[in-house]
Parts: structure tokens; C-alpha cells; sequence
């Protein structure tokens, strides 16, 4: 078991190209409405969290609201669920 394994990216970057995806956020968000740390989500993490993908909005590494950060490092079955998310938002665009 003294075997050497290459590392293995813990995160993705996801980039959202249409400009309705890179939206200002309002101030607060409305009752309901999906939440990161208390802040309302806008931009690429909206996007994705409407599609049911989660992940980091990008502004909280100091990235444009078009960028969000998912993890790769999750059990199978999140894993392959999202990556059918994934599929079901680039092939319903």
C-alpha cells in the first residue's frame, strides 16, 4: 500500500457566459428566496442553484458573480447527481 497516488482537484470553477447570468444581487433576500450565508444568491450561483447544483458563489474567492466553485470530493451518488444536473441545465439552454 506504499503506492504514490497523482493529486486530485478538490474543486471546480464553473463559469456562467450568458450576461443575465452575471446579474447584480439585491441587498437582501426575500422570504424563500435561496441564500449563501445569509446573503441572497445572484448571478452563476443562482443559475446553478435553480438547477440544483451547489456550490460557492465566485465573489466570496474575489471572482466576477459569473464564476461559482462546486466540490469535486463528495460520495458517488452526489457526485453522479451532480453531473446529471449538469447535463439537464446545458442541454435545457
Amino acid at each position: 500500500m506504499k503506492k504514490t497516488l497523482p493529486p486530485s482537484p478538490a474543486y471546480a470553477w464553473i463559469k456562467c457566459n450568458k450576461d443575465e447570468d452575471a446579474a447584480p444581487c439585491a441587498s437582501s433576500a426575500a422570504s424563500g428566496e435561496a441564500t449563501y450565508r445569509g446573503l441572497p444568491l445572484c448571478g452563476c450561483a443562482k443559475v446553478m442553484r435553480d438547477a440544483g447544483i451547489i456550490g460557492v458563489p465566485g465573489k466570496y474567492y474575489g471572482m466576477p458573480l459569473s464564476h461559482m466553485r462546486i466540490e469535486l470530493l463528495q460520495r458517488v451518488e452526489d457526485f453522479d447527481t451532480l453531473i446529471g444536473n449538469l447535463r439537464s441545465l446545458i442541454g435545457g439552454r
